[in-house]
């Protein structure tokens, strides 16, 4: 039905125009595309630690994401005068066309984990950070799943799933991996001193049986 309306139509398809339609617009929506804090930072450390990185959206179109979360870590990593050179980002989402027709790439949250699990299988250990329901399956497919920001729906969800929800600051810095368990936080800092204990693809455990298959190569980072 929106792609019929014809709502989205006329909305920037590059970056820079994304960005300055969001900067011109008003408070109440600039605010609600406000990254949480310190999250481009830890990103562009992750990006200079080796890290690499990944964005997986159902919401978002491609043009949202470069101006809103691409854009600032981008700026970030200049400031910073990192040496690792620009950051390349792997964006899975759905797409928008200027005449405003969505193309359904990434439609729920099944899309999502088997997305994650392909990652996993071409790439390695892969620590994926999501905030919603939706990402409950990536979050379970992921070597760590990081659950930011408290989300109500998707405490209920986990809980009908039997998810155990965990407290981030309680993860051992072993190789461990813990079945069926997501990582929960509210601070993009305690993910950044997480990322700094992660163990090395090559030093991953494989997980028990009962768990996912492990093929570790590099690490990547999925938000």
């Amino acid at each position: 039905r929106v792609s019929q309306s014809g709502c989205l139509a006329g909305l920037p398809q590059e970056k820079l125009e994304m960005r300055q339609l969001i900067d011109t617009s008003d408070v109440q929506f600039r605010d609600a595309l406000q990254l949480r804090d310190n999250c481009a930072r830890v990103v562009a450390g992750a990006h200079h630690s080796g890290w690499n990185l990944g964005v997986l959206s159902i919401n978002w179109c491609r043009s949202l994401i470069d101006a809103v979360l691409i854009h600032p870590i981008e700026i970030m990593i200049q400031d910073q005068a990192v040496s690792a050179g620009a950051p390349h980002f792997d964006v899975w989402c759905n797409g928008l066309d200027a005449d405003g027709k969505i193309t359904l790439d990434v439609p729920g949250a099944i899309s999502k984990r088997e997305c994650i699990a392909k990652v996993r299988r071409d790439e390695g250990f892969v620590v994926y950070i999501g905030d919603s329901s939706t990402d409950l399956l990536a979050l379970l497919e992921a070597d760590i799943g990081i659950l930011i920001g408290g989300s109500q729906s998707a405490s209920g969800m986990a809980e009908l799933w039997d998810i155990q929800l965990l407290p981030l600051s309680q993860r051992p810095q072993s190789c461990e991996q813990r079945c069926n368990t997501v990582w929960t936080t509210e601070d993009w800092n305690e993910i950044e001193d997480m990322l700094q204990h992660a163990c090395p693809p090559s030093h991953v455990a494989a997980p028990d049986a009962s768990c996912k298959e492990s093929s570790l190569r590099r690490p990547g980072i999925e938000v």
